[in-house]
Parts: structure tokens; C-alpha cells; sequence
């Protein structure tokens, strides 16, 4: 089956959507589908000077933030593109990184999408309401209500996107998949080299890492109150905080090192990832959003539990006692992560079935050809 695969990235960046757009298109080919990519879509020129005019408003605090993702007019020039292209395509069905570009979309073909969150799922989650133009929340309502409609399919990261679609957007259960997304590795670990870093890992200190962008999102603040926790109670740890820039309040003690961001893009950063990951005995990934955490499948790759926050998407990608633990937040969320990994950790036998059960969770779920794959197979039922 030929697929056009619609994206706004261009098709190798790495960077765009956290890697997602690119990983995508990975993932279908590697299903054996053939892919025609509709990208390298820029922000249309007509509307530079109104969004730059807006964006000074909203820094002065005179107006709220109008995200452009969801304008209507931007939506259409993107439209009228896909669909020029799309007239001299012999693809055979259409699939979108997201639901933005195929909401306005005129085709016979049919449509699929796959992405980690609805527009309903993100207010008052990742950005509130009264921050946000009257327009941007009318019209992300109306566009993501027509993409879901308008699918054959609709492939969400995790369950809690997927109930959403169908609670918010009435659409039909049938229709909507969650199938969870991999691992940006390249190349992926193999079950011997996963084995012998489990068996390297000394029972002291307890290593732990945070990768992210965001400090509070990210619940960085809560993973160091975790591992200060642990030390107080008599445990040795070091706890290693990669792309969060560090507050300027904030005084890490001396089992804590920050080392800015890593470009995983690259392969010296790639390298540097390998080596911080599969020397942990967990990541600890606290968030207080998240739609769901490609880092917590790219743990898993690498044999390294998981502990991290009972919110968002996180619960599709760490499974209690298979690869990790979700524990709710709130006051208790510190002592419970704690008290998961004084458990663990007390016992080798015990945290190194759990390390070689998350490398088995992301062979089996956790990564881009068995989801490709199971993403063609809907595809080629409906077909």
C-alpha cells in the first residue's frame, strides 16, 4: 500500500515534534508500507506580519496567546498544497503526523492520523484557558472535532487520548486505536548488551536520571526531593539532570550534577544518552503534564525502570511492575517513589527482573515496527 504521509517537517528532522514526525514515517516504512511524503510545509508569508504583530501584543501582556497551529486561515494554505500534491500522488490512502492538516481536507482517500493528545485533553493541561484567545479555543475545538470525523482511523499515543476523542468528540470507539510510540534510538540496544549493563549496575550507589527541557513540567523539583529523601534515609545516590536548566534558587547538593541539554539528533548526543540511560538503575520523570513520555519507552530500550507521575499519557507507556511505576501526585508523591525504590533496591534478584522485564515491554509494545505494524494492519482491513 503507497501512503502520503502529511507533516510540516521536513522529512529527515529529527528535531520537529520531538522527533515524532520523523520516527513516524520510520515506522511505516519499516511496516513495509510505501511512504510519499507532503512535508517541508513553512509557516505561510501572508500571515508573518500578523502573527510577529501579535506576538509583541501578547509580550506586553495586552492580549492573550492565539496559537497559530490552530488558525483556521493558516490550516487552509497547508490544505491547498496537500491537495495539489495529493492530485498528482497514486497513493492510496492519506496518514498524518497530528490531525491539524487533514481537518480541512478535501480527498476520496481514505484518512488516518496518529498523535499523543486531543485539543480537549491540552486545555487546562498544557495551557490554560483564560491564557489563550477566545479564537484559538473556538476554532482547535472545531479543527480537531472535523480531523476526527473526517478519519477512517484515528491511532492515539495512549488511552487516556484515546477516551478523549471519543468522549469529547463523539467519535465512534471502533475507530480509534491507541497503539504507543517507540524509542527515538537509533541503533536500538540489543538483549545482550541490555543484559550485561543490568548485570554491571552495582547495587550502590543508586543511580537515577531526569531528561527533559522543563523544570516544573517535568517535576524536576519532585525527583531531587526524591532522592534527597532517600539519602536521608541512609541510601547512597546520584541523581543525574540532563536538558533542565537548573533555577537559579535552586542549590543541588553534591550527589546531584546538571549537564544542560543533549542534542539525541546527533550521534555524539545519541552516544551521550546511551551512556547516561543504561548506567541508571531508574529514570524519575515526575511530570505534571504529559502527554506521554517518548523517554520513558527509550528507559525501557535500555532495561532501566521507570518511576514516574500517574498523569497524562504516562500510564500507556509505564505499566506498574512491568517497566516502572506511576504513582498519583500530590503530597505523598515523594515518599511513595521513595518507598518503590527502597523495596527494589533491597533486593537484586528482584530490581534485575524488573530491568530485564522493561526491555522486554519495549521489544514487545514499545517501539516504531511492531506499532508500524499494527498501524498497517487496521490499514489494510479498512482498505
Amino acid at each position: 500500500m503507497k501512503v502520503a504521509y502529511l507533516t510540516n517537517a521536513r522529512p529527515d528532522d529529527r528535531s520537529a515534534w520531538s522527533g515524532l514526525s520523523y520516527y513516524m514515517r520510520r515506522s511505516l516504512e519499516m511496516a513495509g508500507l510505501e511512504v510519499e511524503v507532503i512535508g517541508s510545509m513553512p509557516f505561510p508569508a501572508a500571515f508573518w506580519a500578523e502573527r510577529f504583530a501579535h506576538l509583541a501584543a501578547e509580550r506586553t501582556g495586552r492580549v492573550r496567546r492565539h496559537i497559530w497551529t490552530y488558525e483556521p486561515r493558516v490550516i487552509r494554505e497547508y490544505t491547498r498544497q496537500i491537495e495539489r500534491r495529493l492530485a498528482a500522488s497514486s497513493a492510496e490512502a492519506v496518514f498524518s503526523s497530528g490531525t491539524m492538516l487533514i481537518s480541512q481536507l478535501k480527498t476520496t482517500l481514505p484518512v488516518y492520523f496518529w498523535t499523543d493528545a486531543t485539543f480537549a485533553r491540552m486545555i487546562n493541561y498544557y495551557f490554560h484557558d483564560k491564557k489563550i484567545t477566545e479564537a484559538t479555543l473556538r476554532n482547535g475545538d472545531e479543527l480537531e472535532r472535523a480531523a476526527i470525523g473526517k478519519a477512517s482511523h484515528g491511532f492515539y499515543a495512549s488511552s487516556w487520548a484515546a477516551e478523549s476523542a471519543v468522549r469529547d468528540y463523539q467519535a465512534s470507539p471502533e475507530r480509534m486505536h491507541v497503539i504507543p510510540m517507540g524509542a527515538n534510538l537509533q541503533p536500538e540496544p540489543t538483549q545482550d548488551e541490555v543484559t550485561r549493563w543490568i548485570e554491571k549496575r552495582p547495587m550502590e550507589p543508586c543511580r537515577f536520571c531526569l531528561i527533559g527541557v522543563d523544570w516544573v513540567r517535568k517535576g524536576a523539583d519532585l525527583a531531587l526531593a526524591t532522592v534527597e529523601y532517600l539519602t536521608k534515609q541512609g541510601m547512597r545516590c546520584e541523581l543525574t539532570i540532563a536538558g533542565c536548566p537548573v533555577p537559579s534558587e535552586v542549590v543541588l547538593p553534591p550527589y546531584v550534577k546538571a549537564i544542560g541539554f543533549i542534542d539525541n539528533t546527533q550521534p555524539e548526543g545519541q552516544a551521550q544518552i546511551r551512556k547516561l540511560i543504561s548506567e541508571s538503575h531508574f529514570l524519575i520523570v515526575p511530570s505534571r503534564a504529559e502527554c506521554y513520555g517518548l523517554v520513558f519507552a527509550e528507559a525501557s530500550a535500555h532495561g532501566v525502570p521507570s518511576l514516574a507521575s500517574d498523569t497524562g499519557g504516562i500510564p500507556t507507556v509505564v505499566r506498574n511492575g512491568v517497566n516502572g511505576f506511576c504513582v498519583p501526585l500530590g503530597p505523598r508523591l515523594v515518599h511513595d517513589l521513595a518507598a518503590r525504590v527502597m523495596e527494589l533496591m533491597s533486593d537484586l534478584n528482584r530490581y534485575r527482573a524488573l530491568a530485564q522485564s522493561s526491555h522486554e515491554d519495549y521489544v514487545s509494545r514499545l517501539n516504531w515496527k511492531v506499532s508500524g505494524q499494527k498501524i498497517r494492519a487496521i490499514m489494510e482491513k479498512n482498505a
